[in-house]
């Protein structure tokens, strides 16, 4: 489990952990380079891999 000042590190960052009906998820805003950066970065992910981008419309 990461620490509190690490939490509000990403989270001051742009990214956010919610709940889903299983476990939590990692998320920020798509429309914010800085913020997606950090979630690369937080979840040691490769760019090439993709994200799945959740819109109340389209």
């Amino acid at each position: 489990m990461i620490g509190k000042k690490l939490a509000l590190h990403h989270l001051r960052k742009g990214v956010i952990a919610h709940p889903t009906d299983t476990v939590y998820g990692l998320a920020c805003l798509a429309n914010n380079p800085s913020a997606i950066k950090a979630l690369v970065d937080l979840k040691q992910r490769d760019l090439d891999k993709g994200f799945i981008l959740l819109a109340s419309d389209v």
